[in-house]
């Protein structure tokens, strides 16, 4: 490896540029939109930019995960099922996702396993590090190098702290070393609010950044989670205390729409830190027309255009769902396969009349059917089956 500073800015321009988001404090602070976002404004800057998510958990796929816990599963072009963050990545960038930008410890530990019963290691004794590592940095870097992104933004799902972390953020800790600063971190934290004191509270972010900081990752940019605005001496605080530069800490305050997020980021410079940070020409700052055409549109919104819509009715009656919900199934992808950007009015009626009116993506519905499809597929009790595809469809709406 050559980490010398001397290095031609030709050569530095041609390599891929790998981004790792990770996340601390609590789960569920956004670091898919915050990947999201960063892509969508080195995008509008004219790089070719995709996303992966690597999930720490066993399982081979989501598409067997309870949906009360991990939320519904999202189907790429490939059929694969992958995590529900890779739709927010489609609906950013406008790309197509595969089974490539999805990956869990259990394709992580089934493809060494597998090697070693070829035996492909010549007997070597099989260990989380090389042998774990060397196969999450493999998959890091499979996209960059197959389909020669120039920037290949990694997040890593789960907590800093989580022990069943530890390997992915040993590989980024090799990744970074090796790849000197074609390799940048993103930590996102959270800064919790005290209302008894009235106080906003750093205390949380600097143990997530000494979290980080004891298995040999120096987070170069922090994006800060919050409901309430932070100032410039907090965050000048908090740049002190985890060694970061101070136009490197940002915030992410709560907003109406997760399709506010780059713009804010945006404002903030995010974008154009990252590029310093990588050594890379910033240029003129992109005005992001069609994102703010969006986003104007969607607010002025004020009701339904007839004929956008289609209204699909559900009978859940248990003794006959199982024949009947493969047919149904079959039918709504073929006929909603063109209509993707539409809105759906879905209604589904129980066996004892009551009634639930939900509005979603039909994206997110043709994900959440293939959950309960595949439930009923492997056999499960009618009963259970039902609740399956119910529960699935309920909770598409956490995508919006």
């Amino acid at each position: 490896r050559d980490r010398s500073p001397s290095r031609g800015l030709g050569d530095v321009y041609k390599r891929q540029k790998y981004i790792f988001v990770t996340g601390g404090v609590a789960s569920s602070l956004g670091k898919g939109i915050i990947s999201s976002s960063i892509g969508k404004l080195l995008q509008a800057r004219g790089y070719n930019v995709t996303i992966q998510k690597f999930d720490p958990y066993i399982n081979i796929d989501p598409g067997t995960l309870n949906p009360y816990e991990h939320g519904e599963c999202y189907v790429t072009v490939d059929g694969h099922e992958a995590d529900l963050d890779l739709g927010h990545y489609e609906r950013f960038l406008g790309i197509q996702t595969t089974k490539a930008n999805n990956i869990t410890t259990g394709r992580i530990y089934k493809s060494v396993i597998d090697k070693e019963r070829r035996g492909d290691y010549l007997g070597k004794t099989i260990q989380v590090i090389p042998h774990i590592t060397d196969e999450i940095k493999r998959n890091v870097k499979l996209l960059g190098s197959k389909y020669k992104f120039d920037f290949v933004i990694t997040e890593i799902g789960g907590t800093v702290g989580d022990i069943e972390s530890l390997p992915y953020l040993e590989s980024i800790r090799q990744l970074k070393w090796e790849m000197g600063r074609n390799a940048l971190c993103v930590h996102l934290t959270y800064v919790p609010y005290l209302a008894a004191a009235g106080e906003l509270k750093t205390k949380p972010t600097q143990h997530s950044v000494k979290e980080l900081q004891s298995v040999g990752i120096q987070p170069d940019v922090l994006v800060l989670r919050t409901e309430h605005e932070l100032s410039t001496n907090l965050k000048k605080k908090v740049a002190l205390f985890c060694n970061v530069d101070e136009n490197a800490v940002v915030q992410s305050i709560d907003m109406p729409t997760i399709y506010e997020v780059p713009l804010r980021m945006q404002e903030q410079g995010l974008d154009v830190t990252i590029l310093q940070k990588m050594g890379l020409p910033v240029g003129e700052t992109p005005t992001l027309g069609p994102w703010r055409d969006f986003l104007d549109r969607r607010h002025k919104a004020t009701k339904k255009v007839k004929g956008s819509k289609a209204s699909i009715q559900l009978i859940r009656n248990a003794p006959k769902v199982a024949n009947i919900c493969a047919d149904v199934i079959g039918d709504i992808c073929g006929v909603l396969s063109g209509a993707i950007s539409a809105l759906i009015a879905v209604k589904i009626t129980d066996q004892f009349g009551i009634r639930f009116d939900i509005q979603f993506m039909i994206s997110a519905l043709v994900s959440a059917l293939t959950v309960g499809g595949k439930a009923l597929g492997k056999g499960v009790a009618n009963k259970n089956a039902t609740k399956i595809v119910h529960t699935a469809v309920s909770y598409t709406h956490l995508t919006l």
